[in-house]
């Protein structure tokens, strides 16, 4: 049952909706064509050496789970100086052939987690894939040299801060604040929308996103082999020992893996061509819409906001994904001092909308791991970080009680 709804899911979203053909010219005319002024330069995967698979198998954690074909990152650093020869070997003929090998592409979901509500409800169960570790090392390897050709010849977005040096969740999130409290300097107060996606790695479509590696200028071997990649996939589940039969998985980015996630963030890389009235921060499945304008003219940012939240959703849908109104939210960081003048002018009646659907206003919002409130005091944060590390200290301590002769309690703590 687990089974068929994690593989299935991607029909409980889309059968309402009107799909479109998603691709424009805006990646190949708009952007492509202004980093790369020659029709020479192509990506291409190259070939990997003995050398990179012994420095990828021993910079693998030993702490990995096993995945389907019983091999472990232990056994795999035993045999290395051995089986390293092979193994390269092998790679490189995936690569020159273009096929990803079958067994490789079989993903085992060990008990899946409950993430909150009913348990007896599958929609509450997020599943956790285990691939083959050998699968891995070649994935890193592909992984490792698309992100160069993408970082030199600037082609991915310069707000997106995932999977690039020098860039994280900490330098994000830096330059947000920045942006921020430079608005609040120059009286203006930021809006904020947090959008959500549902399912966002689950409903990538393999044609949509092979098409937008070929406007990136993705060789027709590259190609290939990524089509090999994504498709003839398989997933079972097992609890308690119990293993159910497999089921083909069509759609989305492999779970578990290390290209799939780079493979989203080059899905939804063509976002910002889309809008045009303010900046979006992208760090994987976290898509921020933020712009800014004088505290006392906060209509029309507003009416930007929402134009942009319009073509964000024609956007979604033309991709086939599906935007999650009721976990999307808007936030007005004011501060204190611009709070007190918004006040004094009049209660304001900002209507955010996605679809025709008005969102949910939030005073703060987890965002990469950090509470943000709209005064930017991070009290609420503060708060939460507070209690969370009370509750491990607590969680973590032996504590004992002794009687003595009188009948008295000393409460030990250990």
């Amino acid at each position: 049952m687990l089974n068929d709804f994690f593989v299935n899911i991607i029909t409980q979203i889309q059968n309402d909706q009107v799909l479109t053909n998603p691709l424009d010219t805006k990646i190949i005319d708009d952007f492509v064509s202004t980093k790369i002024n020659n029709f020479v330069t192509q990506y291409n995967i190259p070939s990997i050496t003995v050398e990179q698979v012994n420095e990828l198998i021993n910079n693998l954690s030993c702490s990995k789970a096993t995945g389907v074909d019983g091999i472990s990152v232990k056994i795999l650093k035993l045999v290395s100086p051995v089986f390293s020869h092979p193994l390269t070997k092998l790679l490189n003929m995936s690569l020159d052939k273009g096929i990803f090998p079958t067994k490789w592409k079989i993903a085992r979901v060990i008990t899946p987690l409950h993430k909150s509500g009913l348990r007896d409800d599958k929609s509450n169960y997020r599943p956790i894939s285990l691939l083959p570790v050998i699968s891995k090392i070649c994935e890193k390897h592909v992984a490792r040299s698309v992100m160069d050709y993408f970082t030199n010849n600037g082609l991915l977005y310069e707000r997106q801060s995932a999977f690039r040096k020098g860039h994280s969740t900490e330098t994000a999130l830096i330059n947000l604040t920045d942006q921020i409290l430079l608005n609040m300097d120059k009286d203006e107060v930021t809006l904020m929308a947090f959008v959500d996606f549902k399912k966002a790695f689950d409903l990538i479509d393999h044609q949509v996103l092979l098409s937008k590696l070929h406007l990136y200028r993705v060789a027709d071997s590259a190609i290939k082999w990524f089509t090999s990649y994504l498709t003839g996939r398989s997933q079972f589940v097992t609890i308690d020992g119990q293993q159910s039969s497999r089921l083909p998985v069509n759609h989305g980015v492999p779970q578990g893996s290390v290209l799939g996630p780079i493979l989203f963030l080059l899905y939804v890389n063509d976002i910002p061509l889309h809008l045009s009235h303010s900046s979006v921060d992208i760090f994987p499945d976290d898509t921020t819409l933020s712009a800014s304008t004088h505290w006392n003219d906060i209509p029309s940012m507003v009416h930007d906001i929402n134009c942009d939240l319009a073509a964000l959703n024609q956007w979604s849908i033309q991709n086939k994904m599906s935007i999650n109104d009721e976990k999307t939210k808007f936030m007005l960081i004011s501060g204190k001092r611009l709070e007190k003048k918004i006040l004094e002018k009049g209660n304001m009646d900002i209507a955010v909308k996605v679809d025709d659907t008005q969102i949910t206003e939030v005073n703060c919002q987890k965002l990469l791991g950090v509470t943000i409130d709209n005064r930017l005091n991070y009290e609420e944060h503060i708060d939460y970080v507070g209690n969370y590390r009370n509750s491990l200290v607590f969680s973590n301590t032996l504590v004992r009680t002794s009687r003595n002769s009188k009948g008295s309690c000393t409460l030990i703590v250990l």
